[in-house]
């Protein structure tokens, strides 16, 4: 790269050096110089240019010996931003969750039944990874009650996997899944991180009927229209409600642990967000054997027989059929102003000892406001009616959220619970909660 300026610049000097021999010999020259002299001076001046030649090439070799490390310190630099450029598995991925810490400090009417204890009542993981700009894995790992063991009373606590399931984007409107995931129901059960509701535990209603984290293996379908209308479709696991004289349909959940499978059920969801800060929602699920086929059992007397009336037909006590959840619900924030609806129901076909909770169903209204950025009131009234005696109550909740940052909240309110029923008088309570938490 650089030879043809070296050897111009030799050349240059070569014929400047032979000018200077020249002229410093010229006066010799001009007086009769001998033979001797004259050659004594070719050989001077052959000497100086094999001398110069000499040099040159040296100067050569130096040359190429700098292109050369200039090119080798370009590969380097080129391997290196080469290497910083290709993709991380951690390019693709994202990391988030959420926590709460709860303090509960409610008075019953029987001391037995008051409850005062503090409970980080769960720990949650979310990983998720890019495989294409349309196609996604969803995770959700959860700890419960901080410590997990064989003793229940000792180690309460459970490990979950509340999500897994990969997502595929037909387009921007329709999307499918498959794998385990929240089901489309109600306000809470797919987004129910703390600083995105009111209250130190979630409302009553969700809990006990629908109930919130309620999540289920099997496949999905999504599609999202322009005017803000979505549609949600899943098939998936179904409840198992356990057999006996009463259907508690949260502790049906399966869980997707070697989930029986003998009856799938259908879930389905139509939901609006056209207008800012509105969602009205209904769903539906259906589900045509909530015992899952479980084999029946039989009322029975004081000797262990089965007992059967007049025509010889014996009384079931698990026979709950065609069971189905309606659901619907609004959510509004204007302004300052917030509010909040509910109302679900299932409706069973049941027979024999459950036949009393065929008709379960729970509605809430909670109004809030806003008392700027960072402090939130509200109040709420909910009405249950679930599948044990002790799940028949009305309840109140008053209480404000102070809002550390939109993902930092902490939460206080004060509770008082009516039961329905007189055998449940005891558990009537009041008293104040606590609570902490937190998304990332």
């Amino acid at each position: 790269m650089q030879s043809k300026p070296v050897k111009r610049y030799s050349r240059a000097l070569f014929t400047a050096v032979c000018l200077l021999v020249l002229t410093i010999a010229a006066p010799s020259v001009g007086f009769a110089a001998s033979d001797k002299e004259f050659r004594e001076l070719q050989r001077t001046v052959q000497e100086l240019k094999r001398q110069l030649d000499k040099a040159e090439q040296k100067i050569e070799e130096m040359s190429r010996e700098v292109s050369g490390n200039a090119q080798a310190v370009e590969a380097a630099a080129m391997a290196i931003e080469e290497a910083d450029s290709k993709p991380s598995v951690f390019d693709n991925m994202s990391i988030g969750g959420y926590g709460e810490l709860h303090y509960n400090n409610l008075d019953a009417d029987v001391s037995a039944n008051d409850k005062e204890e503090i409970d980080f009542h769960r720990f949650v993981l979310h990983f998720n990874y890019d495989w294409s700009d349309n196609l996604r894995v969803i995770s959700e790992l959860e700890v419960e009650h901080a410590l997990v063991g064989a003793d229940e009373e000792e180690a309460p606590g459970e490990v979950e996997l509340e999500q897994a399931y990969i997502e595929y984007d037909f387009d921007a409107r329709n999307t499918a899944r498959a794998g385990v995931f929240l089901l489309p129901i109600g306000i809470l059960n797919e987004t129910h991180e703390p600083p995105t509701f009111y209250g130190v535990e979630r409302n009553v209603v969700e809990s006990v009927i629908i109930p919130v984290g309620w999540w289920a293996g099997g496949v999905g379908f999504s599609h999202r229209a322009d005017n803000g209308v979505s549609l949600d479709l899943a098939l998936h696991e179904g409840l198992k409600v356990t057999p006996g004289a009463e259907a508690s349909i949260r502790g049906g959940r399966q869980k997707t642990a070697e989930a029986s499978a003998d009856d799938l059920a259908f879930t389905g969801r139509l939901k609006y967000t056209g207008m800012p800060g509105l969602e009205l929602g209904a769903s539906i699920q259906y589900q045509s054997d909530l015992a899952q086929d479980e084999p029946p059992e039989f009322e029975v007397d004081d000797d262990g027989d089965v007992i059967r009336d007049a025509d010889g037909n014996a009384n079931e006590l698990n026979d709950i059929k065609d069971a189905w959840l309606y659901e619907a619900h609004v959510a509004f924030n204007r302004g300052p102003f917030g509010l909040r609806a509910l109302y679900a129901q299932w409706d069973l076909d049941a027979d024999g000892a459950v036949e009393e909770y065929d008709d379960q169903k729970g509605w809430f209204v909670e109004p809030s406001f806003r008392l700027g950025e960072s402090l939130g009131v509200f109040a709420r009234y909910a009405d249950v009616e679930g599948g044990r005696s002790r799940d028949e109550f009305d309840q109140w909740t008053l209480g404000f959220n102070y809002w550390l940052n939109e993902d930092v909240v902490l939460k206080a309110d004060w509770q008082d619970r009516d039961h329905d029923n007189d055998g449940d008088e005891g558990r009537d309570f009041d008293g104040f909660n606590l609570g902490v938490g937190y998304q990332f």
